[in-house]
């Protein structure tokens, strides 16, 4: 009766030293992987804007393919926006980036959901902010970049005063610059494809 008891834990005691080495890798849900990977990404960057794209099963089992858009600095004057995939859990949180839409003040492609015209306000500013218009570089000279915040708006038809100009024009982005020390705003209008139509100082 001794020996089975001592055998019994000489067994269990090498089953929690197996499972402590090789763990069984449970099964993991879409939802949860989702949960896993957004997490990290806001610990990591926690002013940044995530979205997912796309979540389909990956080849290796128990690991999902997780596509999402990400933006940097989205209201700073030269933000990032990208698109990446991860494959979690079987290459755990180690991202492939698949385009870099705009980055340091340039804008690399447009996205092409909107047939070939800027659809997201964080790739009309980056494309703003790319033109380098002298107004646009003297004010954020004067106020610093660090304190100037940027946000941008398409509309289908614009018929109003901006700035104590009259504007009248349609399918265009409007982005507006300003500053936390300034008493004014500066703007940019674009039209819906990313050329530069005039500012507004």
């Amino acid at each position: 009766m001794i020996v089975v008891t001592i055998i019994l834990i000489a067994i269990a005691i090498t089953a929690v030293i197996v499972l402590k080495h090789n763990p069984v890798q449970s099964h993991v849900t879409s939802s949860s992987a989702e949960e896993v990977v957004l997490s990290d990404l806001y610990q990591h960057s926690p002013t940044g804007i995530f979205n997912i794209i796309n979540v389909s099963r990956s080849p290796t089992k128990d690991s999902w393919i997780i596509v999402l858009s990400a933006s940097y600095n989205s209201t700073k004057p030269c933000p990032t926006y990208l698109t990446e995939s991860f494959n979690y859990p079987s290459t755990n949180l180690a991202p492939i980036i698949n385009s870099i839409y705009a980055s340091k003040c340039k804008v690399y492609q447009v996205s092409t959901t909107h047939g070939g015209s800027i659809g997201l306000p964080v790739v009309a500013i980056a494309e703003a902010s790319s033109i380098r218009d002298p107004v646009i570089v003297s004010y954020i000279s004067t106020y610093s970049y660090n304190s100037t915040f940027v946000n941008a708006k398409f509309y289908p038809l614009y018929r109003r005063m901006l700035n104590n100009t009259s504007i009248n024009l349609s399918n265009i982005w409007i982005v507006n610059y300003t500053a936390k020390n300034a008493n004014y705003s500066v703007y940019v209008i674009l039209d819906k494809f990313g050329r530069f139509i005039r500012n507004v100082g």
